[in-house]
């Protein structure tokens, strides 16, 4: 994973999964930082974590914008 694309799956992070990914990868937040931006920094665990995160939140935001948007798509079919 790249530090962009790390980056870019962040964006989809709520205010408190920072502190949950931490715990869960047992790193400081120092750590986990660094790693989104260092390409040299692999951590197995952590980018397992991350990955899991950001596909769950993809996953929330795709549900809600259905849910919120998608009779107002259908109409226009």
């Amino acid at each position: 994973m790249t530090p962009q694309e790390r980056q870019e799956g962040k964006t989809y992070f709520k205010h408190n999964d920072v502190t949950a990914v931490c715990k869960t990868a047992n790193v400081s937040r120092d750590y986990f930082y660094k790693w989104l931006v260092s390409s040299s920094k692999n951590n197995a665990k952590l980018e397992k974590i991350f990955r899991a995160l950001v596909k769950k939140r993809k996953k929330e935001m795709e549900t809600n914008f259905s849910k919120n948007f998608g009779s107002d798509l259908n109409l226009s079919a």
